[in-house]
């Protein structure tokens, strides 16, 4: 197959650093204001939901961003492919 052209797509593998710092900054937000219990057998139910929250709002985030404003991302260069012979049916 002969390569016809490039298109530029996002790079995606190279976004997971930025919705992890994105859900760690939603999360000190929304948690700053609330008092940390330190109990070495006590699982803390709302701080495990402020963290899902806070990865579901990033990765919200980041989407609605990759698919209005994805000049603002890295991209790569993605080969499109001529069709050969064997390709058109005759």
């Amino acid at each position: 197959m002969e390569i016809g052209g490039y298109n530029k797509h996002v790079d995606l593998s190279k976004l997971g650093t930025s919705v992890l710092v994105g859900a760690c900054v939603i999360l000190a937000i929304r948690t700053a204001r609330k008092v940390i219990h330190d109990h070495p057998t006590a699982s803390d139910r709302d701080l495990e939901a402020e963290v899902d929250t806070s990865i579901r709002l990033a990765h919200r985030v980041m989407k609605h961003m990759v698919s209005k404003h994805a000049t603002l991302f890295p991209s790569k260069d993605v080969p499109w492919y001529l069709p050969a012979d064997e390709d058109h049916p005759k």
